[in-house]
């Protein structure tokens, strides 16, 4: 960073209504009323985590609505001068495990290894992208929010 650089000042988004369960039922007004307090705060970013389990239910079903959730969102940012990234593959939050159905319990898929979880992955960026990818305040991806914990051997279940 050269000197000249001005420092800038973001916070991970953590909706205060509902907590993350609010991308169930996202309601917009709450949000801007979040924005509008961070950008009052002189933040100039934020990073999103919505729910991977609501976005793609199932490996080859990715939600319509929730994709255009996620938009409207980074819209909101937009309204506030904030720009946004957004998080895909949380898996973990706050101590609790957010991953679909389908790479758990029968499925038992390992997250960063199967061809079927690692296709369903892409599937999800690949379609966020095409939602996002004339956002002007978006400013990209994160792939994982501590995704690592899912390979540590205190997991119930580690992927190797």
């Amino acid at each position: 960073m050269s000197a000249g650089t001005p420092l800038r000042f973001g916070a991970n988004y953590t909706p205060s209504t509902n907590w993350m369960h609010s991308w169930l039922s996202l309601n917009l007004e709450d949000t801007r009323r979040d924005f509008a307090g961070l950008a009052e705060l002189g933040l100039d970013h934020v990073r999103i985590f919505p729910l991977w389990p609501v976005l793609q239910p199932n490996r080859t079903l990715i939600r319509a609505d929730a994709v255009a959730d996620v938009r409207a969102v980074v819209d909101a940012a937009a309204e506030f001068g904030l720009e946004a990234s957004v998080d895909v593959i949380q898996g973990h939050l706050s101590s609790f495990d957010f991953i679909p159905a389908w790479l758990s319990t029968w499925h038992d898929r390992n997250i960063f290894t199967h061809p079927d979880a690692l296709s369903g992955q892409v599937a999800l960026i690949e379609r966020l992208s095409e939602a996002l990818g004339d956002a002007e305040n978006f400013l990209g991806f994160t792939t994982g929010n501590e995704t690592n914990q899912f390979s540590a051997s205190v997991h119930p279940s580690p992927g190797r």
